[in-house]
């Protein structure tokens, strides 16, 4: 496959892991017109899906309506991570937390008026209040990241009707009713990409474990779809809040333009 996509630019700032260095990224507005797809993936019968597929292969993440991936000249340490899901065997801890969050139900939505709703607002204020205890975002802020993280802006800033993306879903978790997880996942033709995950930041909900119930039910619906790869994202070993990624055995990392198995967890890379 031929890189042929215009390019957009290169983004510089300050990296949001490890203080005092400078973040860069490669960023593209992401292709989702069929055309532009075919002139990057060939004439397939689903081009936008197989050209998102193509991305992420190639390291890349969605963020809004682009794609982007780190380039930091003097920094590797954040390596993009997926599962090769028919490698994958749930351990007997994680059955056990499959097991014991099995009272929390899972539906899926595409709907641009479902994922963007009072209560997912609701959820995500608080969820952000935790992580960021000097927000002071309130119900307009806190839609337009909604909106934003589910893909409804376009690239000149204007809201859609629709994710721009149309592999984008939301996988929203409840318990007794309530809403207490949202799951911001994109799916290819052979992949889902996890992109974001919200929820309930109440004692209940975190005694749960409920970051990686979603992790395993992600899994799951990967192996129950005949989804070959699971994308988490970055795993950045010396981050605590990026390093749990490693846990899930086995899985592949990105090095040097090669997917590499691994079959315990790496602290060096």
């Amino acid at each position: 496959m031929d890189d042929e996509f215009d390019f957009d630019g290169l983004f510089e700032g300050d990296c949001g892991y490890f203080g005092g260095r400078k973040n860069h990224e490669e960023i593209y507005l992401m292709p989702v017109d069929d055309d532009e797809c075919r002139s990057i993936v060939g004439n397939v019968e689903n081009p936008v899906l197989t050209c998102f597929d193509f991305m992420l292969s190639e390291g890349f993440r969605r963020s809004g309506c682009y794609l982007y991936r780190a380039t930091c000249p003097d920094c590797r340490k954040c390596v993009p991570i997926r599962i090769r899901v028919e490698d994958f065997e749930f351990s007997k801890s994680q059955r056990h937390l499959l097991r014991k969050n099995s009272d929390i139900e899972l539906s899926i939505t595409s709907a641009r008026s479902k994922m963007i709703s009072d209560e997912k607002i609701e959820l995500m204020m608080m969820y952000n209040k935790r992580h960021e205890p000097d927000s002071n975002d309130g119900l307009d802020e806190t839609k337009d990241i909604l909106c934003s993280l589910n893909g409804l802006f376009g690239g000149f800033g204007e809201l859609l009707s629709e994710p721009l993306y149309c592999g984008t879903i939301n996988m929203d978790y409840r318990l007794d009713g309530k809403l207490v997880g949202v799951g911001v996942v994109d799916l290819g033709a052979v992949s889902l990409s996890s992109n974001y995950f919200y929820y309930d930041t109440s004692d209940e909900i975190m005694k749960r474990s409920i970051g990686t119930f979603t992790i395993l039910k992600e899994i799951e619906f990967c192996k129950e779809h005949g989804i070959p790869y699971y994308y988490l994202g970055y795993y950045l070993s010396e981050c605590r809040k990026m390093s749990y990624k490693g846990r899930f055995l086995p899985h592949e990392l990105l090095i040097d333009g090669e997917w590499r198995k691994q079959t315990e967890q790496n602290f060096f890379v």
